[in-house]
């Protein structure tokens, strides 16, 4: 494991083990459209991991408007719907957080 510290590792689609129910592949998550209720916001380009075991990671979106960059906190209690095949994503996102992003 040690020789692949740092690198990144890549698995075909079909080899992957299966998640549990509240779980996603970060790279499921990347090309998605994110939306506040039916509002579009943008499309998420990457996803930052937390430091800690039980933080939040970052969904890095590129507003539709702007080519600014939102950081968004991917946690269940926000997600209103997730459909990985559709690749969008509704949030209900705290107020405020839009603004203070932006």
């Amino acid at each position: 494991a040690e020789t692949l510290q740092g690198k990144q590792v890549l698995v075909p689609d079909t080899e992957r083990v299966a998640l549990a129910e509240d779980r996603v592949w970060i790279a499921d998550l990347i090309g998605c459209e994110l939306y506040h209720h039916d509002h579009p916001i943008g499309t998420i380009v990457d996803v930052q991991g937390s430091e800690s075991p039980h933080g939040a990671s970052l969904l890095v979106v590129k507003k539709r408007e702007s080519d600014d960059e939102l950081l968004i906190p991917f946690v269940q209690a926000y997600i209103q719907s997730l459909d990985l095949d559709a690749k969008r994503i509704e949030m209900n996102l705290p107020e405020g957080l839009l603004e203070i992003n932006g």
